[in-house]
């Protein structure tokens, strides 16, 4: 009997194309697109108050630029201490919306690292790259629940979606270690 480790809807052929194959590194990658797939049952909080954060639910969705950005490595400028990067492809187009890949750092990791890991990639292949940092040493979930990285998360995707053109069925989430368990929570 085989075993298929791919993530959900992806061929061997395109995992090959990202360098996947056998997740030979500890990096998850699912497609967030690929919720309405798997027909996922979402539990909804009985309570009046808005807990989709503390869920673990990223809002922000790929919508038409708002402004113009350049090509290139830059910071994201939203956290004076820790912040993170968005590499854009020199092959980008506005009228061309192009994947994007949202890369989560391991354990006492920072979004510079995550970035090396795809970034020979994203340029071969023209995605889009966007790395954070957590709010600590490591992902909130792992220390227990949802909260403040989630919202940074969201932060960083709805300023790149408010920039770039991004093709809403190819955003993807891939981390290394804790940031891979994040990713495989938030992906989900």
């Amino acid at each position: 009997m085989t075993q298929n480790n791919n993530p959900p809807g992806w061929t061997r052929r395109q995992l090959l194309r990202f360098g996947l194959a056998g997740m030979t590194l500890p990096l998850a990658a699912s497609q967030l697109s690929n919720c309405q797939k798997w027909k996922l049952l979402v539990m909804e909080s009985s309570k009046q108050v808005d807990y989709r954060a503390t869920e673990g639910q990223l809002l922000s969705r790929p919508t038409r630029p708002t402004t113009t950005a350049l090509t290139g490595l830059h910071s994201l400028g939203l956290d004076g201490q820790r912040d993170g990067f968005v590499y854009v492809p020199e092959s980008y187009r506005t009228d061309q919306p192009a994947p994007l890949v949202l890369i989560l750092h391991g354990a006492g990791g920072d979004a510079e690292g995550a970035l090396k890991i795809l970034y020979h990639l994203a340029i071969r292949i023209a995605t889009i790259l966007l790395a954070v940092d957590s709010r600590q040493q490591t992902w909130d979930i792992i220390r227990g629940s949802y909260g403040p990285d989630i919202a940074f998360i969201d932060r960083a995707l709805a300023q790149t979606f408010s920039h770039y053109a991004i093709a809403p069925n190819q955003v993807a989430i891939a981390g290394f270690s804790d940031g891979a368990s994040y990713a495989l929570s938030v992906g989900i």
